[in-house]
């Protein structure tokens, strides 16, 4: 892990998360009104949970700019490339689904992640810190949301399943910028590790010595 540049990330994410985040999309825009924009900012609530275009409808002369919004992994390789266009989409922009993996690529070098540590932390699946942190803090964490029922993950509970022996997984749109920061701030402090090869892939909370 390079701390220094996680320390980067988060002031990022902290200084403009609120108007700039959204775990939808890599990098993208946000398909709203500008009123239902406006509304909401004039509420002190983040954009996270207005749906987005992708990449290749954003026509702007540069893609991380004021009207982009982005993920960790977007906000990372934006970091890694001074905010400017990154070299592997700068002649077919139109090709951005395409890119995925040059997005992880470029934020897994800047980070000092792996492969397996950054899927637990860009993505909602089965083993994802996102979901950990849910199972686990539900009252500090309690604007992410299941994308089962309540009632199932209390079904999964009480018969004292395991968090990562079920199904159920976080809705992307429901982590928001003071969540990533949160949550971000605790893998670089060593309170929370992403997983390796030891703990075959699982996030899992670190244990400080007294």
């Amino acid at each position: 892990m390079n701390k220094d540049n996680f320390a980067k990330l988060i002031k990022a994410i902290e200084k403009d998360g609120r108007t700039r985040f959204s775990m939808s999309c890599f990098i993208g825009k946000i398909d709203a009104a500008k009123e239902v924009i406006d509304s909401l900012l004039s509420k002190d609530l983040p954009i996270n949970t207005l749906p987005v275009f992708s990449l290749e409808n954003v026509e702007t002369t540069e893609m991380f700019n004021c009207d982009s919004v982005g993920c960790i992994a977007g906000f990372a390789t934006a970091l890694a490339n001074d905010w400017k266009t990154p070299e592997f989409l700068q002649e077919d922009k139109a090709m951005y689904e395409e890119h995925w993996q040059s997005f992880e690529e470029e934020a897994n070098s800047f980070l000092g992640l792996t492969a397996l540590e950054s899927n637990n932390l860009y993505y909602s699946k089965n083993t994802s810190v996102w979901k950990m942190v849910k199972w686990h803090e539900p009252e500090r964490y309690p604007k992410l949301e299941w994308d089962e029922p309540e009632s199932v993950i209390a079904f999964h509970k009480n018969n004292n399943q395991s968090w990562k022996d079920n199904n159920a997984e976080i809705d992307l749109q429901s982590i928001d910028y003071k969540a990533a920061v949160d949550v971000l701030t605790r893998i670089m402090n060593g309170e929370i590790m992403l997983g390796n090869v030891s703990t075959f892939g699982i996030p899992q909370y670190v244990e400080k010595e007294v």
